[in-house]
């Protein structure tokens, strides 16, 4: 029998600090939340108010074992709902990414969320219950391992071979098929307007689409492979991570490169702070980083983790920086 080691989640309160590393785990305030699961949690998403997370950690290499939602408000971290995903439909990207998405439509009567599958995309029911209902399935060749959703209507779904399919969920069709990249996809973003989707991959490159008709715009590059994007919440920057061990900042209408910050390991995983002052990366160092978006300059390394980190996101106030890591743990670090 496998041995069962628990996930942890811990909160970590940050009142700011001069120093460029803060202390390890060990020496600063935690709090123990619940036991979560044997393995890494692989997802991470806010609700919009910032009330909810919901992560996704997989019993094995080829299931979704739980899905959870938690209760954030007041540092409460209640489990509010548990889900069990079939295994035969769950879709894991390597070892390290699931695709989902935590919905606009999370706190309102008609809630639901969207899981990568094998030869597409599930779309179930949020319920109270330890039961996820399937609502509908989307399909697409390949394994769908990103998802971007626009409007509660305009579904990006990316595949394991580059591809990506436009879907128009509110009509039920399919707005567009691109061969977009020689290499999985590892980013997909829409734009505020729906009118521009970015796409990165693990063929080193970001290119920028116009919906109405496919086209591509514009192609930028990293000298390995692309892990992530994110973009800042008024649309000036676009930065993209990757295993050169860039952090790139680029202009999301032009294409035009900005910056680039040199880290020391490969990055796996990025962030864009609400107030568009920050950038939070994570990688292969087990340590997360806050770099200063006008500078480029590094403003502190979180330094808790015990492994590569997976995954990064803020709460929609920019109030918790969640970051998870191969480590089994999740940290909740309150941004001050």
């Amino acid at each position: 029998m496998r041995k069962l080691i628990p996930c942890i989640f811990i909160l970590v309160l940050w009142f700011g600090c001069d120093d460029n590393l803060i202390s390890p785990l060990a020496d600063i305030p935690q709090k123990t939340i619940e036991d979560l699961s044997h393995s890494p949690v692989d997802w991470i998403s806010f609700s919009p108010d910032g009330n909810y997370m919901i992560t996704a950690s997989p019993e094995d290499e080829t299931s979704w074992s739980n899905i959870i939602v938690r209760n954030v408000s007041n540092y409460k971290f209640d489990t509010t709902t548990k889900y069990q995903i079939p295994d035969t439909f769950i879709t894991r990207q390597f070892t390290m990414v699931y695709s989902g998405i935590l919905t606009e439509n999370f706190k309102t009567t008609e809630k639901y969320f969207i899981v990568g599958r094998r030869a597409g995309a599930n779309i179930y029911e949020f319920r109270t219950t330890g039961t996820a209902n399937l609502f509908k399935s989307i399909l697409m060749s390949g394994e769908v391992v990103k998802l971007a959703l626009y409007n509660d209507s305009l579904l990006v779904c990316g595949n394991n071979i580059g591809a990506i399919k436009i879907w128009d969920l509110k009509n039920d069709r399919l707005v567009r098929s691109i061969t977009a990249h020689t290499g999985s996809i590892s980013g997909i973003l829409i734009t505020q307007n729906g009118k521009t989707i970015i796409t990165s991959s693990y063929d080193n490159s970001i290119i920028i689409w116009r919906v109405s008709d496919g086209k591509a715009l514009h192609t930028m590059y990293h000298d390995n492979s692309v892990t992530g994007i994110s973009i800042s919440p008024d649309e000036k920057y676009l930065v993209s991570v990757g295993l050169d061990k860039n952090i790139h900042l680029w202009n999301p209408i032009s294409g035009d490169w900005y910056r680039t910050i040199k880290d020391n390991d490969w990055i796996n995983a990025v962030a864009f702070s609400p107030d568009k002052s920050t950038i939070a990366t994570g990688g292969d160092d087990n340590i997360v980083k806050l770099w200063d978006v006008s500078t480029g300059k590094k403003i502190i390394a979180i330094n808790n983790h015990s492994g590569r980190i997976l995954a990064l996101a803020y709460s929609k106030d920019g109030k918790y920086l969640a970051s998870s890591a191969t480590d089994k743990k999740i940290i909740i670090t309150e941004m001050k």
